[in-house]
């Protein structure tokens, strides 16, 4: 079985790239910028409410050539604005600078969810980086340690950017991964990153440190083939 076949990913017309945290001089990011067109520009979005390091990102991309974007603010827009802002970019960028990927998922609840599924679905791509990838797996564990479901957009799988303060998350992942037969774990080191394609197929971008461990059931498929 072609290693591809083990992923599964949302249908929808535009790209997903999950990315670990970056380094001071991201490969990825350039990256992004040459694979996706970013018709209708990009939608930065500020997730906890601190507008500076989401404007330090946008000023990130845009030194990179970028074009034109803009700051989608969790907190402070309202949801009709949300959903407008994000159905209208051809890119969207969420970099969480919160640590704890639980974060990330409560702040994108509701018309966010709504408008980056509507976006996504017509054509935009998201590009996901740092603590806010593992909102998109399978499950994800909350600050007190339940484990929770994700938004499964990359299907059973979990998801975890690397990073040295994150080492117990990575050990309730692990948790999770040997009581599901059917998870897959893949871990995100700095500046790498996975995309996948509308088309079916799937890349690694810059330093390419991804871990994959497999539950029970797709390690033994994965031995047979």
């Amino acid at each position: 079985m072609p290693i591809k076949n083990l992923f599964e990913w949302k249908d929808g017309a535009g790209g997903l790239i999950f990315s670990g945290y970056p380094n001071v001089s991201s490969s990825v990011r350039p990256t992004v910028l040459e694979r996706v067109h970013a018709d209708g520009g990009i939608a930065y979005v500020c997730m906890d409410g601190d507008i500076h390091a989401t404007e330090q990102v946008l000023e990130d991309f845009q030194e990179l050539g970028a074009p034109s974007g803009y700051v989608v603010d969790l907190l402070a827009d309202d949801d009709d604005t949300l959903y407008r802002r994000l159905v209208e970019a051809g890119l969207i960028v969420l970099s969480s600078p919160s640590l704890h990927p639980a974060l990330s998922h409560a702040y994108l609840l509701g018309a966010a969810l709504k408008g980056l599924e509507v976006a996504y679905e017509s054509g935009a791509s998201l590009y996901v980086e740092g603590g806010a990838v593992s909102a998109f797996g399978k499950f994800l564990t909350t600050q007190d340690n339940e484990v929770v479901p994700g938004f499964d957009w990359l299907k059973n799988a979990l998801l975890v950017a690397t990073h040295p303060i994150l080492s117990e998350f990575e050990k309730d992942m692990r948790a999770i991964l040997d009581a599901e037969p059917f998870i897959m774990h893949l871990k995100l080191g700095m500046d790498s990153a996975i995309a996948f394609a509308p088309n079916g197929e799937f890349s690694l971008m810059g330093n390419r440190e991804i871990t994959m461990s497999l539950g029970s059931v797709f390690g033994d498929a994965f031995k047979t083939s």
